[in-house]
């Protein structure tokens, strides 16, 4: 049988499946189960982020359950009209998505409510539920990994008078820094280091050396994780 066969067989089975609409119950039920492997994917994301450093989304939160239960109404949309995909795909190719996501740890998230969602309306709902404790326990061993090391910006503000910058290079040496900004505003002087893989231990200790230096009027240490959170 050539391959422009099978086409053909698979496409009149779909027609054919096409008229076999799904029952309320059976609608309602994969609904729900979505809607509750997305609530327990918001609680998941809820109380794994206070081990990640940044401001609580609910919103987002919020966004992982409705995205599970949608993608579940669209893949029992179109599994069960051929018609309906082809205009489903055809509709969705130009849709453009451009909200900005921050962290790539929020992109498993999505895509993990999108995945349950599809399985779901795919009819795999065993194959949800392993792929739901699998993911839930990959995520709970990595938050329990431990992170010593952290990348932090360094922003002084100084007399600029009394400010020797041979000083508080001297302070840096011992770590992997880079001066990226200087700004000048009178007298005074605020100059912005970035600090990689320095642990937490050490903040103490640099914070003290900083102060002790002559001409140094303020000192900021910022978590660094690919936006600029305290």
């Amino acid at each position: 049988m050539s391959a422009k066969d099978l086409i053909k067989e698979s496409v009149i089975a779909a027609f054919s499946r096409g008229g076999q609409q799904e029952t309320v119950l059976s609608l309602f039920v994969s609904l729900l189960v979505s809607l509750i492997i997305g609530v327990a994917i918001c609680m998941i994301y809820n109380r794994l982020f206070i081990y990640r450093e940044g401001i609580l989304s609910n919103t987002f939160g919020k966004t992982l359950i409705g995205m599970t239960v949608l993608t579940c109404m669209v893949t029992l949309a179109i599994s069960t009209n051929i018609v309906i995909s082809l205009g489903m795909v055809g509709s969705l190719s130009i849709v453009r998505y451009r909200t900005a996501v921050k962290d790539p740890m929020d992109l498993l998230y999505l895509f993990w409510a999108i995945t349950s969602g599809i399985t779901i309306g795919a009819g795999m709902n065993a194959l949800c539920m392993v792929g739901f404790v699998v993911v839930s326990g990959y995520l709970l061993i990595a938050n329990k990994l431990p992170q010593v090391k952290h990348d932090y910006v360094l922003v002084l503000r100084c007399n600029k008078k009394e400010y020797n910058e041979k000083d508080v290079k001297s302070v840096l040496s011992g770590y992997k820094y880079a001066l990226k900004t200087q700004i000048t505003h009178g007298d005074i002087l605020e100059s912005t280091f970035s600090i990689r893989r320095i642990e937490r231990t050490q903040l103490d200790f640099l914070n003290e050396k900083l102060t002790a230096l002559s001409g140094i009027q303020d000192i900021a240490i910022i978590n660094y994780n690919g936006d600029y959170n305290e």
